[in-house]
């Protein structure tokens, strides 16, 4: 289900990254982010957006916008590894059968052009996908059900970017990572009263997946999304795409257009333009796996900045930090940022919940936070 309504404008792009470098260091990529920034600008300067969603590239998976694996080669070569016109052609039956002789005799001698072998692991990564698509939406349609909220069989994944993954399960298409955010949202819901959430901010949203479960789900909420170009640059055009007319964009910004929540239901901005959200107050804030790549001076900028403007918070971030630099020219965190570091910044909420959310080799953790009533 190919979808072509997403746009390329390079000069934005290029605007966006011309005008962060001369911004405040707090709004430019630190460390971990430095590593993957000129091959994802690259990147989506060859590329464009049309398929962004299944760029087999850790350049966009670092961001949730690709993928690091594309999907089973024997999805897309099958026909080279099996014929099915035995009837219909015996010369070319002749011909597949010497074809596969002529391999299976190189790949006994060499292992890696062993064509049967490569076949079957490529069926059980296939199968893989599949179960874990079930899984993931099976729990998804528990957590619905159990929230409240009821809503999964009436949202779907928009297939904006050409997700290499889309499914369609119940007449629906939905993709592992929309499903991950709605999961998210799931659980953030049986903490807070969304009847009486009007209003969102997220600080890193990588190519705007968490904007597009809530702002379907919820009609009433208006989303302002942030993070650094050249993620900002994807959310704002793949949103724009999804939700048109919708979406108050850097462009909007640049031509001097006030912020009108009556007419955008989503507002999409870099990073630096938090320092013009005065007067302006939130439900509910944010950040999920993204304060655990930053540097703890960039985080605490953040949350002066929006520490008296938000009710209620939401982290999902790595328990115990992420990966240190270990070199000049590596990347990785210079000081990583644990769990425990995060709530000590968040000093003015108190902790209604929290959740380790146990993965292999990586453990994360879920905090809802409140904050705390000005004595």
């Amino acid at each position: 289900m190919a979808d072509n309504r997403i746009q390329d404008e390079f000069e934005l792009l290029e605007k966006m990254i011309k005008d962060m470098r001369s911004t405040h260091s707090f709004y430019r990529p630190t460390n971990y982010w430095q590593t993957y920034e000129a091959g994802s600008i690259d990147y989506l300067k060859t590329y464009g957006l049309r398929d962004f969603r299944s760029y087999n590239t850790s350049r966009l998976a670092s961001f949730a916008a690709g993928t690091y694996r594309g999907a089973p080669l024997l999805n897309r070569y099958r026909k080279l590894i099996e014929y099915r016109g035995f009837r219909e052609s015996p010369l070319m039956t002749i011909i597949f059968e010497i074809y596969t002789r002529i391999l299976n005799r190189f790949g006994k001698r060499f292992d890696l052009i062993n064509i049967k072998k490569f076949s079957l692991y490529e069926e059980y990564y296939l199968q893989e996908i599949l179960e874990l698509q079930n899984l993931q939406y099976r729990q998804c349609k528990l957590l619905d059900r159990i929230s409240g909220l009821n809503i999964l069989d009436r949202i779907e994944d928009s297939a904006v970017g050409n997700p290499c993954d889309l499914f369609r399960i119940n007449a629906r298409y939905y993709t592992v990572a929309f499903l991950r955010y709605f999961e998210q949202m799931a659980y953030i819901s049986m903490n807070i009263d969304f009847n009486k959430t009007n209003s969102v901010i997220e600080i890193g949203s990588g190519y705007g997946g968490c904007v597009e479960v809530f702002v379907k789900a919820f009609p009433r909420i208006t989303y302002f999304n942030f993070d650094i170009p050249p993620q900002v640059y994807v959310a704002q055009q793949y949103l724009s795409a999804i939700f048109p007319g919708q979406v108050y964009t850097y462009k909007n910004l640049l031509s001097n257009e006030k912020i009108d929540i009556k007419k955008y239901r989503i507002i999409c901005l870099p990073t630096w333009a938090l320092e013009l959200m005065s007067g302006i107050n939130f439900d509910l804030f944010i950040n999920s796996a993204s304060f655990q790549e930053m540097e703890q001076d960039v985080v605490e900028n953040y949350y002066s900045l929006i520490k008296d403007k938000v009710k209620w918070a939401y982290l999902f971030e790595l328990t115990q930090g992420s990966y240190r630099k270990t070199s000049e020219i590596s990347g990785g965190c210079i000081e990583p940022l644990k769990i425990s570091d995060l709530i000590s910044i968040f000093k003015d909420f108190e902790i209604m919940a929290q959740d380790e959310f146990y993965r292999i080799e990586h453990p994360h953790t879920q905090l809802i936070l409140k904050r705390m009533e000005q004595k």
